[in-house]
């Protein structure tokens, strides 16, 4: 069926020999794949079994830990939720995928599509037939190792042997569509075997396929120049080969060229210069080349070794030289011989000759197989070469450390990245040792990291530059993957960048993806100060961002909303970031302001401008313009032109309304101003209604001073647009001087004071208007409505009793008069042109004219026009009216303008009795005359003012608020007389309380000011306050009320200086003389309080708040701040502020005077006590105790903490609630670090709950609570004693910490502990810990019986359980238990102790423990015997019995193997059952053993090869017994197995392997080759036949000339053989 069948060598690269070798490979292993055979016909078929049920493998159980227990019970929660990594699973057969699918018992799959798998180790082999993949994984954490593609039909080849290598059968197609998919036409093994770079290079090297190792080398960073040199020497071995004739100079001379160019290669000058000496070159004229080369090389050198190789290239000196080296190379090999012999230290002369006496030791310790055994073999043989070698011990041992880190450097730095899991291991294992390399091995290992991370990125350059950093760290932010910011923070920490800039890159990352809320997130993820330096970098790119030049594209515009809504929110963060920093927190809430405008403005109006053009405020105004020219053509297009219209325009209107109101709003613009501004638009366009419409919504809406201003400006334009007959739409029906009255009387209703005059006299004229127009109206009857003026009264009182005025008017015509009134309305009141001075008026009455002006001409022509109009038409009442008021006015603003204030202000103070009289002659008299008759009388009062110091005139002529005005002048001089000033305030008739009250105030007052920046605690400053202490006493009783006094010096007080004591002492030392009742200040307390702090010196500095008080009472920090409390802020400030200013103060010497100020002050006791502990501990406790933990330990340090603690407890003690004691108690023990002081905090916590327990009813919610807590301290203290102990001997390493809660378990592990196996083997080793006294710690602590803990794990050890928690006594000890018990004993006890104690020789005892082993061994299988039975029976039949029975049961064979081995039972017939057991039960190591054991039994050996094929046995040669003492062995049996094939002339089981030569040189070594030249010319080929002839005679001497016949060659052998 199959046409050929080719048997091929290792193929290390993977590339194969077939098309199906160039496959895809990928992970982070690198695996060996070897093409080992491939069987090819023309076609062929591959059918899956006839069983479609049938099930590769049935069960599958991948544990580890302690899971055994639970999936032999088949507990599946237990399996599943067990300590280790663990998996319960089986295989079941999958039709649809012809394959097999792994699933767990709760029908959920682990991998899909697996069609068979292969475990090896932690290593889990399964081929996929979803993905066509070979996959290797890692147990238990299933990570992909290894991948390599397959071909659609793939088998695993399961092994019973190797336990190394996964062998791959695969079936390869050919591209014939017609073939069906399950067709193959090739057959390939393959194998795949884990592999190091190292091992590879190795096979090539081997292989001399020296161009694929050289780029193997250069990828995986290996030593290129070995590669150089291992095809130099292959090329001198080809040379050697070579034969100088002339017919093969072009062969020899291309290698030859294939040298010189190999060595240009070679760095080592000393190998090339070996190499051209030592070389065997074909002829002269080479050698002398190669020598000259040689020579050259040399002269470059600059050393001195340059004289000495060119003297030996002399060819007089050449005998001398071959000498020194023969007498060098007898020494060499003494020397190899006494290092072997002696030293147990196997070198070959080559590597000899490159060693000294140093590296020779370094080679003995490389040699050492496992680190264990290196005290032994330092002993015994390593100690003993350096002695008699005058070496230096301990620097030799300190060089080859210093060596083995350096190697593990260079093996860091040539390692490809990523690292295999070997050099991984190996750089972690050095970097825990202690040694100060380590450092450099970190810094390696963080390189390598950052490498790692960057080629995850495809960028593989590490050393950057700072502009290449942030390009790097922008380009992996950009990629957008879960881990980038991780990577990102990774790179940036390497380069030291600080993170901020890092998260604002990512947060800038995520606006231009429009992630806005992601940026919200990641903002609040950070810590307070990370978010703030990142949200103002942020804030900053986005003003620069947004300040650029829009473009029109639609992308640009989501940009910049996206910009401006998350910095919005982002503002929003910081701003509640600074709630504490009132300052701060302003300027970002006006920036707040702007962002949101500039996000509003683009969302909801399509806005896009330049950030700083939002703030442009003609910009803004133009914009507002826009959009309101935009509204009213808006409201034009949609006026209703038919009836059915009016609801829908006015929907749209008012829609058009709320946007135009929206967009005011973003641009800061009032919604008042805008219905203003729109309002005069209206009216400007001469839309009546929609004006008067808007000014009543104002004044229902908006009810406040700026609207009475407006009304009364529409008001005014109202009366200008009537006098100037501007047109206007007046709806029909409106009485528009009546609105127009209306309008004013509103203005003046909430207009401000400075508008009132002003809005009276308008109301008044607009009333006459009104009053003119209804005299133009007529009824339905052409009667004239006539209305009475002023009240409504009784008509028929006022007919009956009252004369009544009558008279008959004519209609007056409205376009005749009212444009008159309201011409005259306008020049009454005017339009102001500018802006309006306070308390100044506009209106004709009250506005001041100065000399040659006159404002009444003007009115003249109106007033008499408007008169005479009324007159003709017979309108008496309005005339006389109008009159009257028009005089009025004019008369008021005469006497406004001629009459001079100051005059009448003199006039006014003069006499309170002659007020009115004078008024009357002012308004009389020429303004002359007044002045001269009222100075006669003044000049002669100027005698009554000498006493004052004041002069007469200035007195007199000055206002009376003026007179009041000079009592401040006089007050300002602290010496001023107080019977001064009362004679002053009797004199002109002042208010004396009030002097006084300011003669204390201004007191006070400067005083304070002119000592503000002095300092309060110099004498002199004491010495003045006491005088103006004096001086206030003084003046208090002399008041008739203090009621004024004591309100206004509790406002001083709230503004002195916090820190100034001794001002605010006397302000207190005032208030308590005058003594009323009307103040919430308590005195008394404010006095205690004042005492405290001064004797109080502070000992931090201000904190915010108290920098915040002084800037928001504008009062600058004084230099007493740094040494005094802020008497405000605890005297009138909240429990916050005082916590916040107390809180920095604490500690053990200020303690207590904050105790008095907080007793006085009536703030929580608790909360001081609390806080003070807390500083305490932080400040004092916790950093000695951090010394003691880094071995700073001193009788001084454990003094000062024993009285720290002693003080701290004493708080804690204090407190009354026993709760708060409790949990600040637990919360300090908490911080403290592990060891003997925790234990001692966390009982002074048992004491504290245990008291709180006591003094809670029992009835009491909060009970359970504390029984509660009370149970978790107990556990808490046992757990932290325990990891105390732990600490004190040197074993908290994580193995036992995890394991703190469980001591019972911890006690067990500990007397598992490596060190025990260690202090037995060497005794006189290193400190071991004292694993006794730790155990009885932890029990003491725990309050463990630890004699029980004995018992167990004496019955554990030497008693296991036959079942699973079933316990035995003492008295039902087993042979296994005795075993075990005996085998201690002899492990511990000396020969002397042993012999004493049995009362025989210690050989008897050990075979009686042989004999109790194997007795052991029959209890196990169930099999009862006695010890006497055992030893009386004949062995051989009890060992054939035993197979008989129990040959079935691995266990029965070993046993059966182990008493044929010890009682020399070489029954063939049992012993080839025996092993064909062995192997059958897949035992191959202990096979292996057995096998050694037999070896000398040749009878065993031809049975048993006689069984078993004979090329797995020659494998099994090769692969595990081809050195050490093993070798010999392993050549014995290669020649049975062969003699066995050569007589059974079974030579077709070796053909086609790799065997097959093996065969053929044993038969030519042993000149028996007739029978194998037979099978080769009958069964294979006569040139085959022919090839082995001419081996064979040419190993004899005897070659066949060159040229001979297949046949004539087989003749030759015929003759030989036959002798003819």
């Amino acid at each position: 069926m199959w046409n050929d069948i080719e048997l091929l060598t290792n193929d290390d690269t993977g590339s194969g020999n077939l098309s199906v070798g160039s496959r895809e490979e990928h992970g982070t292993a690198l695996y060996q794949v070897d093409l080992l055979a491939k069987i090819s016909s023309e076609k062929a078929f591959v059918q899956k079994a006839n069983d479609e049920n049938q099930c590769t493998y049935r069960n599958l159980v991948i544990e580890k830990d302690s899971s055994n227990e639970a999936i032999e019970k088949a507990d599946v929660n237990t399996a599943k939720k067990g300590t280790g990594s663990c998996a319960f699973s089986k295989w079941e057969p999958d039709s649809s995928r012809k394959g097999m699918t792994v699933k767990s018992v709760i029908d959920s799959e682990i991998i899909k599509g697996a069609k068979k798998f292969q475990l090896i180790d932690n290593l889990l082999f399964v081929l996929d037939t979803e993905m066509k993949n070979l996959v290797v994984y890692s147990l238990p954490a299933m990570e992909i190792l290894y991948s390599l593609e397959v071909s659609s039909i793939s088998s695993l080849v399961q092994t019973g042997i190797s336990t190394d290598t996964i062998y791959l059968l695969e079936g390869i197609c050919k591209n014939d569509p017609s073939l069906s998919e399950d067709s193959v036409s090739v057959l390939a093994l393959r194998c795949l075997t884990e592999a190091l770079p190292e091992n590879r290079l190795s096979r090539l090297l081997h292989k001399h396929r020296f161009a694929e190792a050289e780029s193997f080398a250069i990828q995986f960073g290996l030593d290129v120049e070995l590669v150089y040199k291992v095809k130099s020497n292959d090329i001198l071995e080809k040379l050697a080969l070579s034969s100088p004739d002339t017919s093969e100079q072009t062969e020899w001379q291309k290698l030859v060229n294939e040298a010189k160019e190999n060595l240009h290669k070679i760095q080592d000058d000393e190998f090339v210069m070996n190499y051209c000496l030592e070389a065997q070159w074909i002829t002269y004229e080479t050698t002398q080349e190669m020598l000259n080369y040689a020579k050259t090389r040399l002269l470059k050198k600059e050393d001195k070794t340059v004289l000495v190789y060119s003297d030996g290239l002399k060819e007089d000196n050449q005998n001398m030289e071959e000498v020194c080296q023969l007498r060098t190379l007898v020494n060499n090999l003494r020397e190899l011989i006494t290092l072997h012999r002696k030293y147990n230290c196997k070198l070959a002369l080559s590597d000899f000759e490159k060693e000294d006496t140093t590296t020779i030791v370094f080679r003995m310790f490389d040699k050492v197989l496992a680190p264990e055994l290196i005290p032994s073999i330092f002993q015994k043989f390593i100690r003993v070469y350096m002695h008699e070698h005058d070496l230096q011990e301990e620097e030799l041992l300190l060089l080859y450390i210093e060596l083995i880190f350096d190697a593990v450097l260079k093996i860091m730095y040539a390692a490809v990245v990523p690292w295999s899991a070997a050099v991984e291991q190996l750089v972690k294992q050095h970097l825990e040792m202690d040694h100060p390399k380590v450092k450099l091995l970190q810094e390696s290992y963080k390189l390598m990291e950052m490498k790692k991370l960057l080629r995850g990125y495809g960028i593989r350059e590490v050393n950057l530059l700072n502009k290449e950093i942030m390009r790097v760290v922008r380009y992996i932010l950009k990629q957008d993957v879960p881990s980038s910011l991780e990577d990102a923070l990774k790179v940036a920490e390497a380069y030291m960048l600080p993170k901020d800039e890092i998260y604002s890159l990512r947060i800038i990352d995520l606006i231009d993806r429009e992630q806005g809320e992601d940026c919200v997130l990641l903002l609040k993820s950070l810590p307070p100060a990370e978010a703030k330096k990142t949200a103002e970098r942020v804030i900053i790119w986005a003003r620069l961002a947004l300040q650029e030049e829009p473009d029109t594209s639609n992308e640009d515009k989501a940009w910049r909303l996206s910009v401006a809504k998350t910095s919005v929110d982002i503002l929003k963060i910081l701003c509640n970031i600074h709630k504490d920093n009132l300052q701060k927190k302003d300027e970002w809430e006006e920036t707040l302001k702007q962002f949101k405008t500039v996000a509003s403005l683009q969302e909801n109006f399509e806005v896009f401008l330049s950030f700083e053009d939002y703030s442009n405020s003609s910009l803004v105004a133009e914009l507002r313009e826009q959009h309101i020219k935009a509204h009213q053509v808006a409201q034009a297009k949609h006026k209703p032109r038919r009836p059915a219209e009016p609801r829908a325009a006015k929907e749209q209107r008012l829609s058009a309304e709320s946007k135009l109101h929206r967009q005011a709003l973003t641009l800061q613009v009032s919604r008042q101003e805008l219905e203003a501004e729109l309002t005069l638009r209206a009216l400007s366009d001469g839309d009546v209604e929609a004006a008067l419409r808007k000014c009543r919504d104002l004044f229902k809406y908006h009810c406040n001073a700026d609207t009475g201003q407006f009304l009364f400006l529409m008001c005014q334009k109202l009366c200008h647009m009537l006098a100037s007959g501007v047109p206007m739409t007046v709806p029909v029906g409106l009485n528009l001087p009546s609105e127009i009255h209306d309008l004013a009387c509103q203005a003046a209703t909430i207009c401000s004071p400075d508008f009132l005059l002003d809005a009276l006299e308008l109301c008044k004229y607009t009333l006459m208007a009104v009053e003119l127009s209804r005299q133009c109206q007529m009824d339905d009857c052409g009667i004239l409505m006539k209305t009475s003026f002023g009240t409504h009264k009784d008509p028929y009182e006022e007919w009956s009793y009252c004369d009544f005025f009558s008279e008959d008017g004519i209609v007056l015509e409205s376009q005749m008069v009212l444009p008159v009134i309201y011409e005259l309305i306008s020049s009454l009141v005017p339009l102001a042109e500018n802006n309006r001075y306070p308390l100044d008026s506009t209106s004709l009455p009250y506005c001041f004219t100065s000399e040659g002006d006159s404002l009444i001409l003007p009115i003249i022509d109106s007033i008499s026009a408007l008169l005479q109009n009324l007159q003709e038409s017979s309108q008496w009442e309005l005339a006389l009216k109008f009159v009257v008021g028009s005089f009025g006015t004019c008369l008021q603003h005469s006497m406004s303008s001629f009459m001079n204030a100051s005059l009448s202000e003199k006039v006014f103070n003069c006499r309170l009795v002659d007020l009115d009289l004078a008024l009357g002659y002012c308004t009389l008299l020429p303004q002359k005359e007044v002045f001269e008759n009222l100075w006669k009388l003044t000049d002669k009062a100027w005698q009554n003012y000498d006493k004052i110091l004041i002069s007469f005139q200035p007195v007199f002529r000055q206002h009376f608020l003026t007179k009041k005005d000079l009592i401040k002048a006089l007050v300002k001089n602290i010496d001023m007389d107080t019977s001064v000033i009362l004679e002053y305030c009797s004199t002109f008739q002042l208010d004396a309380d009030a002097a006084l009250q300011l003669f204390i105030e201004t007191l006070l007052h400067n005083t304070n000011a002119s000592q503000s920046q002095e300092d309060v605690s110099t004498g002199s400053t004491k010495q003045q306050r006491s005088k103006l202490l004096a001086k206030a006493l003084e003046m208090v009783p002399l008041l008739t009320s203090t009621k004024d006094l004591v309100i206004s010096l509790s406002g001083i007080l709230h503004k002195l200086d916090p820190y100034d004591y001794e001002m605010i002492e006397v302000v207190l030392k005032v208030i308590e003389r005058a003594d009323e009742k009307i103040t919430n200040i308590n005195i008394n307390q404010a006095l205690s309080l004042l005492k405290h702090l001064k004797s109080y010196r502070r000992i931090s500095p201000p904190v915010d708040l108290e920098h915040q008080y002084m800037l928001e009472h504008v009062i600058t920090l004084p230099s007493a701040a740094q040494t005094r409390l802020p008497f405000h802020l605890i005297f009138f400030g909240t429990a916050q502020s005082f916590w916040k200013i107390l809180s920095t103060e604490l500690s053990e010497e200020s303690f207590p005077t904050l105790l008095l100020v907080s007793k006085l002050m009536k703030f929580s006791l608790d909360t001081l006590y609390v806080s003070t502990a807390k500083h305490v501990f932080e400040k004092k406790l916790k950093p000695k105790l951090l010394q003691l933990t880094h071995g700073k330990s001193s009788t001084m340090i454990n003094k000062e903490i024993a009285k720290i603690t002693q003080t701290i407890e004493s708080y804690l003690l204090s407190i009354v609630n026993p709760e708060w004691a409790v949990a600040i108690a637990i919360s300090l023990a908490q911080d403290v670090p592990e060891g003997s002081f925790k234990m001692s905090s966390l009982k002074f916590c048992l004491y504290l709950a245990e008291r709180w327990l006591q003094n809670i009813p029992s009835q009491d919610e909060t009970r359970e609570k504390a029984e509660a807590l009370l149970k978790k301290l107990h556990i808490q203290y046992r757990r932290s004693g325990t990891e105390a102990v732990l600490i004190a001997h040197k074993l908290n390493t994580a193995e036992y910490l995890r394991v703190i809660g469980k001591p019972v378990h911890l006690i067990v592990s500990l007397y598992e502990h490596p060190s025990i196996n260690q202090r037995i083997q060497n005794s006189s080793g290193k400190d071991y810990p004292d694993i006794h006294t730790a155990a009885k710690e932890i029990a003491e602590v725990n309050e463990i019986n630890l004699e029980k803990v004995w018992d167990m794990l004496l019955e554990k050890w030497l008693c296991p359980s036959a079942k699973p928690g079933e316990m035995l006594r003492m008295h039902q000890l087993t042979f296994a238990h005795r075993t075990r018990a005996l085998q201690c004993l002899l492990y511990l006890a000396d020969k002397e102790t042993i012999e004493s104690l049995f009362k025989k020789s210690i050989e008897e005892v050990k075979s009686y423990l042989k004999c109790i082993t194997f007795l052991a061994s029959f209890e196990a299988l169930n099999i009862p015997i006695t010890y006497e039975l055992f030893c009386n029976s004949p062995k051989e039949g009890m060992i054939k019995g035993l197979w008989k029975n129990h040959s079935h049961e691995s266990m029965a064979v070993k046993l059966v193997t182990e008493l044929c081995l010890e009682y020399k039972i070489y029954d063939l017939q049992l012993w080839n059952g025996l092993l064909q057991k062995l192997l059958g039960f897949n035992m191959i190591p202990y096979l292996r053993k057995v096998l050694t054991a037999i070896s000398s039994i040749y009878p065993l050996w031809q049975n048993f090869l006689g069984s078993c094929d004979p090329q797995i046995i020659l494998q099994q040669l090769e692969e595990h017994m081809n050195t050490g003492q093993l070798a010999a062995f392993s050549h014995q049996i290669r020649s049975l197995v062969l003699k066995n094939i050569i007589d059974k002339k079974e030579f077709g089981i070796l053909a086609k392997t790799k065997y097959f030569p093996v065969l053929k040189s044993h038969m030519i070594n042993t000149n028996n080759i007739t029978e194998l030249v037979n099978y080769l010319a009958d069964e294979l080929s006569l040139n085959d036949a022919s090839v082995f002839i001419t081996e064979y005679y040419k190993h004899c001497g005897k070659p066949i000339p060159p040229g001979t016949t297949p046949c004539e060659t087989l003749k030759v052998n015929l003759a030989q053989v036959t002798g003819f």
